[in-house]
């Protein structure tokens, strides 16, 4: 187990920017906490804005037989991903 103060807390207590561990992980949490409030707020709108379009029926009907049309490859996108198989 790491020593408190250590690693990537170290500098931001030294610096003076947190007076102490406890403090700086507090601040860290907060910060991620609105972060994910940000981010699943995001999550409904884009679900409440694709909800409101198959309502409207504003949406392409395509056959699962083109779906490869519509989807790259992702295995040949070069960024990592989950694996299909």
């Amino acid at each position: 187990m790491r020593r408190p103060g250590s690693g990537c807390l170290a500098a931001p207590i030294e610096s003076g920017e947190y007076q102490n561990v406890s403090e700086a992980v507090r601040v860290a949490l907060q910060q991620r906490r609105r972060s994910d409030a940000l981010r699943r707020e995001g999550l409904r709108l884009h679900i409440k804005a694709g909800i409101d379009a198959l309502e409207r029926r504003d949406f392409a009907d395509i056959d699962d037989s083109d779906l490869d049309d519509y989807f790259p490859d992702p295995s040949r996108s070069g960024r990592p991903g989950p694996e299909y198989g």
